[in-house]
């Protein structure tokens, strides 16, 4: 049986789209990578380095320079062209972004940027979004070329690529509603950074004059209300660290019914699903051990050294990993998780001295601590949880409104969904 086309659609290379738009190739709607424009050596121009790009598309940073200054070596593009990193991991990272309010409307920028300039059958906008979708950066990241970590997208690539190009019209109002939703992810954004800096700002308050406290005595580790004590977390908990079962016995990983954490997955407050589980044989014969909820996870090791997580449920760690688990009469185990978030550069210190920072369990037991009634740390704990509940929220919303987004260039940027024009 055929496939019956819909009213108004033509099928093509790219499948079925509307019967108004057009089969090209990116390099027949804008210019890949033009020329620079001609000034004066003393005029000032805007430069953009990769860092000033944001992951999520955004020119947070734009600095002034004469044009001598950058007129070789460096990127040239004017207002409203489209940049897009070219480079591993830049590219797959999203940096790209739609510029504008250039000074004198030119500007420069790193050499590992590509330039899209928009021409009479295509507007800016519309371009970006291109260079946005899932389509586009998948077939651009199979076609990179070069070595492992100095892969680029090669300019052929994109002068080849083949679309799906609607009227002028539609591209306006395609670029409307997913600028729209831009708009409410850049609000969103704006709340998160809000709240983290309060955060930060309470936590600095809270863990070093607590709540309510007048008078203050000096110590070892700085000053402290008068009525707070300095401990070792040995003496307001114990600590054990994991271990990892047999990699050569499959049987200790399939159908493990205890959560195994490894230091990666500590990127959360709370943790209680983990990438692999492992048996209860495993368990009896290896090092790991079950630890129990409400244990506070601090990864020892490398990259992810002081990064930490609650355990919600009973679980088990690798090696890396050194579990605390307070003493309930004296730490309150959500307030621990506060005070070693915010003295993790103290830790991270600590493990200074080699290539891979490392540090045991050792000095985590004698590190020192500055410890509040439970009640104040209670108190403590539930104002920074409620921030972090806020944080959370704003961070769901955005993963939904990204969701969205996702969707739409889907179906808008192929003419599955039209637009009313």
């Amino acid at each position: 049986m055929v496939n019956k086309i819909r009213e108004g659609y033509k099928v093509t290379e790219l499948g079925e789209i509307p019967n108004e738009w057009s089969i090209m190739k990116l390099s027949e709607i804008a210019e890949i990578n033009p020329r620079r424009e001609v000034l004066e050596d003393k005029d000032t121009v805007s430069f953009i380095a990769m860092e000033d790009i944001t992951n999520n598309g955004r020119v947070i940073n734009k600095t002034d320079k004469l044009y001598e200054e950058v007129k070789k070596g460096y990127t040239p593009f004017k207002d409203n062209d489209v940049l897009l990193a070219k480079i591993t991991p830049c590219f797959e990272n999203g940096k790209r972004a739609l510029v504008g309010k250039l000074s004198n409307g030119i500007g420069f920028g790193s050499t590992e940027f590509h330039v899209l300039r928009a021409n009479k059958e295509s507007i800016s906008k519309f371009l970006y979004y291109v260079i946005s979708s899932h389509r586009f950066m998948s077939k651009a990241e199979n076609n990179m070329t070069g070595s492992a970590g100095q892969k680029r997208v090669p300019t052929e690539f994109i002068k080849d690529y083949v679309l799906a190009v609607p009227t002028i019209k539609e591209q306006e109002k395609i670029a409307s509603i997913l600028s729209t939703i831009d708009e409410q992810i850049d609000n969103v954004d704006a709340l998160i950074e809000k709240n983290k800096e309060l955060k930060k700002g309470l936590m600095q308050t809270l863990l070093t004059k607590g709540i309510g406290h007048t008078k203050f005595k000096k110590t070892e580790i700085g000053e402290i209300p008068e009525e707070w004590e300095v401990k070792k977390i040995i003496d307001i908990a114990t600590t054990t660290s994991g271990g990892t079962p047999s990699r050569a016995k499959k049987e200790y990983y399939e159908n493990g019914i205890y959560p195994w954490v490894k230091t990666g997955e500590l990127y959360n407050k709370y943790i209680s699903e983990t990438e692999e589980y492992i048996t209860e044989d495993a368990l009896k014969k290896s090092s790991a051990k079950l630890v129990q909820e409400g244990a506070v996870i601090i990864a020892m090791y490398g990259a992810t050294i002081g990064k930490l997580s609650i355990a919600k449920r009973s679980v088990t760690t690798n090696q890396a990993c050194c579990s605390i688990i307070c003493n309930d009469n004296i730490c309150y185990n959500e307030y621990l998780y506060y005070r070693l978030d915010f003295e993790k550069e103290n830790i991270i210190n600590l493990g200074a001295g080699g290539a891979q920072p490392n540090i045991s369990q050792d000095i985590i037991k004698s590190y020192k601590l500055a410890i509040p009634s439970i009640v104040e740390q209670q108190r403590i704990a539930l104002i920074l949880s409620e921030i972090d509940e806020k944080i959370d929220e704003y961070e769901n919303k955005k993963k939904k409104l990204e969701e969205l987004k996702k969707g739409l260039m889907q179906q808008l940027l192929t003419g599955m969904i039209r637009v009313t024009v």
